[in-house]
């Protein structure tokens, strides 16, 4: 009869903790990486956004482990500084959404996803309308400050996540399509179609529907449109 074998049964091999010590480290020229913010949603956007993200969570999990065996072991004094912190954020998070009167609907990736899906969409179309003929492919028109907004919020059965949205849209749309002929003015700057139809400034640094990193001049839409 053979025996029974001494050794323990071999460990089935997981993935380990994702360091990111490339992304951690600084580049080569001493400068480190910059992470851009989407400045509707406060999500990392752009080239580094999801290994930043993973990053978060490489830190979050190397500080306090949320499985049962390391929770044990956690003080309670840390898991009081823990639950003090959530509920502060939620708190803000909670002030900050009553104050919204103009709720978006986007996902994760924010206005930069936004932006991409629609240009792509827009580019299909182009090719099927040109049915093979290279001299009707344009570049189609990029995505408009105040269609994104409008966009973002905007449900799938058409309406809008809120009353004070949906008076904003009439605005624009009635901007955009001329019916109002009573006189011309210029939009330009910070005072483009959609600032105008919030009735707001924008802030000196924050543009609507477009990355942090993005030139006002980059994001504004020069526009002739009736008041």
């Amino acid at each position: 009869m053979d025996k029974p074998s001494s050794s323990s049964p071999k460990k089935k091999k997981t993935r380990g903790v994702t360091a990111l010590l490339r992304f951690i480290a600084k580049l080569p020229d001493g400068e480190k990486y910059q992470i851009d913010f989407d400045p509707d949603t406060f999500q990392p956007i752009g080239q580094y956004a999801a290994k930043f993200k993973s990053y978060l969570s490489f830190i979050a999990r190397s500080k306090v482990s949320i499985n049962e065996k390391q929770w044990k072991k956690i003080s309670d004094k840390l898991k009081d500084v823990i639950w003090d912190d959530i509920t502060e954020k939620r708190l803000k998070g909670k002030t900050h959404a009553s104050k919204n009167i103009h709720p978006h609907i986007l996902s994760r990736g924010g206005y930069e996803k936004l932006r991409a899906t629609v240009m792509e969409e827009r580019r299909k179309k182009v090719i099927e309308e040109a049915k093979g003929d290279e001299s009707l492919m344009v570049d189609p028109p990029e995505l408009k400050r105040y269609e994104a907004w409008l966009m973002a919020r905007q449900k799938p059965s058409g309406n809008f996540t809120s009353e004070a949205t949906n008076l904003v849209a009439s605005k624009i749309v009635r901007r955009v399509s001329g019916k109002n002929t009573q006189g011309t003015i210029v939009f330009e700057g910070r005072d483009d179609i959609l600032t105008v139809a919030l009735g707001i400034n924008e802030h000196p640094g924050r543009i609507r529907t477009a990355p942090r990193v993005w030139a006002l001049r980059n994001s504004m839409e020069k526009v002739h449109a009736p008041p």
